[in-house]
C-alpha cells in the first residue's frame, strides 16, 4: 500500500507568491537603479534625507517626568546612653514625733520629741540606657524633573554622523 501523496499549497496561493517575488525584484531594482544612476529621484532623496537627518541630530527632546512613590520606611535605631548622677545634698528635718512611753511607776507618759537636724546625702548613682527605638513612617515624595537630552551629547551622534556622510556620498 502506498502512503498518501502530500498536498501541495493550492495553485492561486503559488501565483501569489511568484507575483509578489517579482513585484519586489523590480523595486528593489528600479530604486538600485535610480540611486546609482543619474536619474536624480534617488540622488535628491539622499540629499534631503541627509540635511533632515543632520537637523535631527542636532535637536533637544525635552519632557517633565513626574515622580509620584511613597518610601515605607520600617526601622529600628539603636540608642545607647551611659551617665552618673551625682547627688550632694544636704536635707534639713524640722519635725515633731509624738510618743507614747511606759514607765513601771508613772505609767504610759505621751511626750512630744522636737526635731530639728539636717542629714547630708551624698551619693553617685550610674546609669545607662540600651534601647532600640521602632520608627515606622511613610514618606510620600511627589515632583516633576524637566528632562532635555540633546541628541549631539549622546553616543548616537557618531552613528548619525555616519549615515548622513553616506547619504552625501549618494548624493554626488
Amino acid at each position: 500500500m502506498q502512503a498518501p501523496a502530500q498536498r501541495s499549497a493550492p495553485p492561486l496561493l503559488w501565483m501569489i507568491a511568484v507575483t509578489s517575488l517579482i513585484l519586489n525584484l523590480a523595486l528593489v531594482g528600479a530604486i538600485a537603479y535610480g540611486i546609482y544612476t543619474g536619474i536624480g529621484i534617488g540622488r535628491t532623496f539622499a540629499g534631503t534625507a541627509a540635511n533632515q537627518l543632520a537637523a535631527f541630530s542636532d535637536s533637544t527632546f525635552s519632557t517633565t517626568v513626574r515622580v509620584q512613590h511613597t518610601i515605607n520606611i520600617d526601622t529600628s535605631v539603636p540608642f545607647e546612653y551611659a551617665d552618673t548622677i551625682s547627688i550632694d545634698q544636704v536635707v534639713p528635718i524640722k519635725t515633731t514625733v509624738a510618743v507614747a512611753q511606759e514607765f513601771p511607776i508613772i505609767g504610759i507618759l505621751k511626750f512630744d520629741v522636737p526635731i530639728d537636724t539636717s542629714v547630708p546625702i551624698s551619693i553617685s548613682v550610674p546609669i545607662r540606657i540600651e534601647r532600640k527605638v521602632p520608627i515606622s513612617l511613610s514618606v510620600p515624595i511627589d515632583f516633576e524633573v524637566p528632562v532635555a537630552v540633546k541628541l549631539a551629547d549622546t553616543p548616537v551622534k557618531p552613528q548619525i554622523d555616519a549615515v548622513v556622510e553616506t547619504l552625501r556620498a549618494l548624493e554626488k
